[in-house]
């Protein structure tokens, strides 16, 4: 029986981990997971919503009961709940690393791979948040049979894959592209789109951000900038009859969690006589892909969420630059679906025409670079990738 180790130094980056570990607990690989907090008599200590909302930028709890939270939010709480009996969870595993056949984690926490690497000859990472790639940590491949790879928009020089220092980050590194794991369980439920629906997603930016509420506001100071943030964003929308569907962040900040939105919602709706239910609402942790499958347009803030939308193939997904600009200048380099100002959002809602953005090139480019890895059989590549690059 192959054993398999896996890491994480963020929440979140079991994103790209769970589907695979699903995958080697159903083939009958002994799977370990690294956990940095302690479970007592079945009990696990140090995630809750408290924890999330304290600090919501840095959740770095990983126990059964984080990995839980995030195999709801990709929806596959069901499958993980059925099998999580049948998974290892040590809080001493990444100190032997060797006791395993295969270690694995993610692009983002590679120094640590790397450092593994120098004493272990299998060890992957996976692509998470922008990066759809498998490497095999310290094996540079020379070979012709990731021509295709080297070639890529990723991995060549341009200004996105600059931007992203992806060239470097795989510098050591045999790498193949794939798309995010996670996106297995989208392909497998999305449906035909017959018409959009007059909709509006509106991804929420969370709090403590520095886009409409900084670290540590306190609730007046909140309460009040979202306030602001629904009348700029959803008067507009309504009075087009346009109905705007906030979803809130699964790492929301205090005072920007879903009983705060319903108060400020039921406040602005009442405050501007408007009928109940005329801005819509999805909790942190529920699935929100129908919608964005079937909105009439999607809004972000500086979320690297787009990459995930793109990769679906929901294209009219827009950058809006007025609500904050430190996460959202990120994406300028995308001309054609970045809102540089407020009166470009206006602007952008009165021409219809323009809600189904004909794309730049570099937008075009790396919306297919994205699309095109969308086959729904990512996590079988990736076991894949391991089964033929791992040491026997």
């Amino acid at each position: 029986m192959k054993s398999i180790l896996f890491i994480h130094n963020h929440t979140l980056y079991s994103k790209v981990t769970i589907p695979v570990i699903l995958s080697c607990v159903e083939n009958g690989w002994n799977v370990t997971i690294h956990v940095n907090r302690l479970t007592l008599f079945g009990v696990s200590y140090g995630f809750s919503k408290r924890v999330i909302k304290k600090n919501p930028t840095g959740v770095k709890v990983i126990n059964p009961k984080s990995l839980e939270f995030v195999a709801d939010l990709i929806g596959l709480g069901d499958e993980w709940r059925a099998v999580k009996d049948r998974i290892n969870f040590s809080i001493i595993s990444q100190i032997f690393p060797s006791k395993f056949d295969v270690v694995v984690g993610t692009t983002k926490n590679l120094k640590r791979l790397s450092s593994i690497a120098q004493v272990h000859t299998s060890v992957f990472a996976l692509g998470y948040q922008h990066f759809p790639v498998l490497l095999k940590v310290g094996a540079d491949d020379k070979e012709d049979s990731c021509k295709y790879e080297r070639n890529s928009v990723f991995l060549t020089k341009n200004s996105f894959a600059n931007r992203h220092s992806f060239p470097d980050i795989v510098k050591g590194h045999q790498v193949v592209l794939n798309s995010f794991t996670f996106l297995d369980v989208v392909h497998r439920r999305r449906t035909d789109v017959v018409s959009k629906e007059k909709t509006i997603l509106i991804f929420h930016p969370g709090g403590y951000r520095d886009v409409i509420s900084s670290f540590g506001d306190s609730k007046e100071v909140c309460y009040a900038s979202q306030m602001n943030f629904l009348k700029r964003l959803c008067m507009p929308l309504i009075s087009m009859g346009l109905k705007p569907v906030i979803k809130i962040h699964p790492l929301r900040a205090r005072y920007h969690d879903w009983e705060d939105l319903v108060i400020l919602i039921d406040e602005f709706e009442r405050g501007n006589k408007l009928e109940k239910g005329s801005i819509g609402l999805i909790g942190p942790e529920d699935w929100f892909w129908n919608l964005a499958f079937n909105s009439t347009l999607v809004l972000t803030f500086g979320s690297s969420s787009i990459y995930e939308l793109w990769s679906a193939g929901v294209k009219n997904v827009f950058v809006s630059n007025f609500e904050g600009v430190s996460r959202s200048q990120k994406f300028d380099i995308f001309d054609s679906i970045f809102i540089d100002s407020y009166e470009d959002y206006l602007d952008l809602l009165k021409n219809p025409n323009a809600w189904n953005p004909v794309f730049d090139q570099t937008t075009e480019q790396i919306y297919n670079a994205y699309n095109d890895l969308f086959l729904g059989s990512s996590v079988d590549n990736a076991l894949s990738f391991i089964l033929q690059n791992m040491e026997k």
